[in-house]
């Protein structure tokens, strides 16, 4: 790992050259076109091909109208036009050059404190119209109650702090809590975004394509518009961590050693309250093992030994890896057996890892790989920074390809705080290969990345906001193979609720059908669904799955309770009578499989209208 001194020499400038740098088609921006070609085919392709059994990340823009989803691809086929992309790039230069732009220079925090409240005002404005994504109602009932989760104590413990006060004070429920803190950390996260952008830019386009690429780019700014989920803190102190690592490696001096270790210490207890908050960013901790040891470690020459830092590299490895085990999570297996859906290296797996990555960032992880093997075949040489962020987009990234308890598409805000750490690496790469000027014309593919990357976020938070994320819920769901719930919550019942949650009543009852139809052996599915035939007025249905039920599984006590109260009902007395019979032989067989889904006092009740019954017959 060899440091430079670029990062200390960066400066703090505004001003643009007067000279444009003239984007034409050849063979040095070849590369970025094949990229932009390649990813709309491949948009394409997953939105509308019919071998595509469900939706991925990108399929949203599917369910917009024809002439929307024309304009959609228009655009991004239009900015991959060497003349096009040249004015937009010529626009922002010329931008930079105007003195408004030197101006807010000099009140830059003031003007990045004026965008993060607009940001939180615009998260406001598109939040998510329906509870589809997240933890529905049991994140505010947790809230309610005072529930804490091991992996998220601390964030419990602020949302209840906060919940106590708003509620207390202005009777929010625990809802409005979240959605309201949820716009408030996305505002913070605008402002940490735009500091990071501030520290890395040397020059106002610099700034202005790191912050693109590292926030546009991102599923995760769909955290900040109200929804129903308990990651705001921890997407916020996420980037907090890698901002005050940058300032770090860009004012450490050399010749202090209490100040580097101060410093240190300060990294590494920011890095403890984030890992309260979520354990998920345990997974920064190599990349702060990585500046200990480059700060202080490296000075001696036993430590300066590569043989040494890959050794005690992989130590930290493997001790985050056993801390997990540890705390109850999982990972995928290396070989299966019966009861594993995915293995490690299987395709599947693999499949479903690319469908992951592009949920969580987009085009920005196809982009991120590419960067990093670009930097890996040319022997790039990396600074320390260029080393931290490397080492934390892996780790994070890694942990994504392991832990087996994430969903397939439901877990999409789990997949953005790998997409934030990417990004941050691709802008920073990208900027650095630009200062370097070893990729002729990468004006042209930063722009073509910054136009993707906004048509991607932004319809992905306009799909959610509307009643489209509807079609996308069902797309997504409807053939997930995510193992998490598969075993006790089919993908159809997944979608009945949620459906039944936001009030969505038709859509609930077309899904209960349609799990009853695929699932028709489950006993538990097909109670639910008799019972929602009764609501529905569909009795005799009703009627005929309850029936169906008692001859299956005799003991299954629930369904001859609502077999009773139906019969009753229609005054069919003979049925009534003929199914308390039924129901008293089975409990007499097995009791306690009757009390497990029905309760003993109601049991006790139809055995007396049964002794009652057979009284009167006497």
């Amino acid at each position: 790992m060899e440091k430079s001194n670029s990062i200390n020499k960066r400066e703090d400038t505004v001003n643009e050259p007067s000279k444009k740098e003239i984007v034409t088609f050849n063979n040095k921006n070849f590369p970025f076109l094949l990229l932009g070609v390649c990813f709309i085919l491949f948009h394409l392709f997953l939105s509308f091909s019919p071998n595509v059994t469900r939706g991925w990340g990108l399929n949203y823009i599917r369910f917009w109208e024809t002439p929307i989803v024309i304009a959609f691809y228009g655009i991004l086929v239009a900015v991959l036009i060497p003349a096009v992309n040249q004015c937009i790039v010529n626009f922002f230069t010329g931008l930079s050059q105007m003195k408004i732009i030197a101006f807010a220079g000099k009140y830059k925090y003031a003007l990045f404190a004026l965008l993060a409240i607009g940001a939180g005002l615009i998260f406001h404005a598109v939040q998510v119209k329906y509870v589809f994504l997240g933890d529905e109602k049991w994140r505010p009932i947790d809230i309610e109650e005072g529930t804490y989760i091991p992996t998220e104590h601390y964030t419990m413990l602020t949302f209840r702090f906060f919940y106590d006060w708003l509620h207390t004070s202005f009777n929010y429920t625990a809802v409005q809590t979240v959605r309201i803190i949820s716009y408030i950390a996305g505002g913070a996260f605008v402002f940490i975004q735009l500091l990071i952008a501030d520290a890395l830019g040397k020059t106002f386009l610099k700034k202005l394509a790191y912050f693109v690429l590292s926030t546009c780019s991102l599923t995760a700014l769909m955290n900040f518009c109200g929804y129903i989920e308990i990651y705001a803190f921890a997407l916020v102190l996420l980037p907090l961590y890698l901002y005050f690592s940058i300032v770090f490696l860009q004012t450490k001096d050399d010749n202090k050693m209490w100040n580097i270790m101060r410093n240190i210490i300060c990294l590494a207890i920011l890095l403890f309250i984030s890992i309260q908050m979520h354990y998920l960013l345990a997974t920064m901790l190599p990349s702060l093992f990585l500046l200990f040891y480059g700060s202080i470690l490296w000075k001696d020459p036993y430590f300066r030994d590569k043989k040494t830092f890959y050794l005690v590299a992989i130590s930290a490895l493997l001790i985050i890896y056993i801390a997990y085990m540890k705390v109850g999570h999982d990972f995928y297996p290396l070989h299966g057996g019966e009861q594993n859906f995915m293995t490690m290296f299987s395709m599947a797996h693999f499949t479903e890892f690319i469908n992951s990555q592009l949920l969580g960032g987009g085009l920005i992880f196809a982009v991120w790989l590419a960067v990093m093997l670009f930097y890996a075949f040319n022997k790039i040489k990396f600074d320390m920074l260029h080393g931290v962020l490397c080492v934390a987009s892996v780790s994070i990234t890694g942990l994504m390809f392991v832990f087996k308890l994430i969903r397939g598409s439901g877990d999409w805000d789990i997949f953005s705080f790998a997409a934030i750490v990417q990004s941050a690496t691709v802008a920073f790469f990208v900027l650095d290969l630009h200062q370097r000027k070893i990729v002729k014309n990468i004006k042209y593919g930063v722009c073509m990345m910054s136009v993707f990357a906004i048509m991607h976020t932004s319809f992905w938070i306009a799909t959610n906001h509307t009643d489209k994320s509807i079609g996308w819920l069902e797309k997504a769901f409807a053939t997930d193979p995510a193992e998490y719930y598969k075993t006790t919550f089919c993908n159809e019942c997944q979608l009945y609720y949620l459906f039944a949650e936001n009030n969505l009543m038709e859509k609930n009852l077309y899904w209960q059908k349609l799990s009853y139809k695929n699932h028709p052996n489950d006993n538990t599915i097909a109670y639910y669904y008799a019972n929602k035939m009764v609501i529905v007025g569909e009795i005799d249905e009703a009627i005929r799955v309850f029936e169906e039920l008692t001859v299956k599984s005799p003991v299954y006590g629930a369904p001859y309770g609502r077999l009773v109260t139906l019969y009753a009902d229609t005054e069919n007395d003979e049925a009534v009578y003929k199914t308390l019979l039924r129901m008293k032989t089975q409990y007499e067989i097995n009791p306690q499989a009757f009390t497990a889904t029905l309760p003993q006092n109601e049991i006790d009740a139809y055995f007396n209208m049964l002794e009652q019954m057979q009284e009167e017959e006497e």
